[in-house]
């Protein structure tokens, strides 16, 4: 590694800190992440809560600043991770790009309402800072391989699909919809079927038919995350079926095959199943920013992506 950049995380929460430790197998935090990859030395933590901090602070041998100007007047600051409440989202970034940061690294969704969602862009095209957004399953290779599959043609055309998510429209449908938008075009169009609150009052979890992709339609299934956790996506094309479950962790594949009892029909039967390596996202996001900052290499989630899933779910939210 020839370089090696600073980097401060704004917010000391679960994904910040504390849903892993500097000892596990997986990468499951921005701390264990950029703590680890050689490219970075993490510098520390800001958080409104002082004790949540230092409690980070401790765990990932860091240091705890009391806001986010100190942290930048003792410190040169190259990347800048905020994984502060969706709701400080805006506030934050106006602050941060008052400094001389290389990148920021925003959690999903990208802010609270639609109208923080437009001042984010707007002062992403004054500063130009570049702003990478943490959906997750675009930083895999896993799913990289889908898209280039699809784009080869030997999948054939696709045809329809189904997803199944709870917890949200904006806080976790939106990773359906930005997966949707990475694989296809940008959806134009949906229709509500139904909604209910399994997370927060202004966050329901809706069930609605989107239209996208040479009108083809997709089924978004809400499903209660107070019974359990389901996220999937099943898509069907002419020659290939291609079933994304348990959360991204395994993804199994299907082609047409001649039916052995019923001559002239053909079946889509299983030929291979993958687990995929979502439990080290954090590690590829990481690298993927510091391959960016020295090799130029393409933000593969950047601001307008967050944007654009952010877009469909506000306007789902608005009906």
């Amino acid at each position: 590694m020839k370089s090696k950049f600073n980097v401060l995380i704004i917010g000391a929460g679960k994904i910040g800190a504390f849903f892993d430790d500097p000892k596990s197998k997986n990468f499951l935090t921005h701390a264990h992440a950029f703590s680890f990859h050689k490219g970075f030395n993490l510098l520390g933590f800001v958080d409104k809560d002082k004790k949540q901090a230092l409690k980070a602070a401790k765990k990932w041998n860091a240091k705890v600043y009391d806001n986010i100007e100190q942290s930048f007047e003792l410190n040169k600051i190259d990347v800048v991770c905020i994984t502060a409440s969706t709701d400080m989202h805006q506030a934050i970034l106006a602050e941060v790009s008052k400094y001389p940061v290389k990148l920021i690294l925003l959690e999903k969704p990208i802010a609270k309402t639609f109208d923080e969602s437009k001042k984010i862009i707007e002062l992403y095209n004054k500063t130009k800072i570049p702003i990478a957004v943490n959906y997750i399953r675009r930083f895999l290779p896993e799913f990289e391989k889908i898209k280039k599959d699809m784009s080869s043609g030997i999948y054939g055309n696709f045809i329809t699909g189904a997803g199944y998510y709870g917890k949200g429209m904006l806080n976790n449908g939106s990773h359906i919809i930005d997966l949707l938008n990475f694989f296809f075009d940008r959806i134009s169009d949906f229709k509500i079927i139904d909604s209910f609150n399994d997370y927060s009052a202004d966050d329901p979890t809706i069930t609605s038919a989107l239209t996208f992709f040479k009108n083809k339609s997709f089924i978004l299934q809400g499903v209660n995350s107070r019974l359990f956790t389901l996220f999937e996506i099943d898509l069907i094309f002419e020659k290939r079926r291609v079933r994304i479950i348990e959360s991204g962790q395994k993804i199994e594949f299907y082609k047409t095959t001649d039916n052995k009892i019923y001559k002239g029909y053909q079946n889509m039967l299983k030929y291979s199943e993958i687990k995929t390596s979502l439990g080290k996202y954090m590690y590829y996001v990481a690298d993927n920013i510091y391959k960016n900052l020295t090799k130029g290499e393409k933000i593969k989630c950047n601001v307008l992506d967050g944007y654009n899933a952010a877009e469909v779910c506000f306007k789902m939210l608005e009906k």
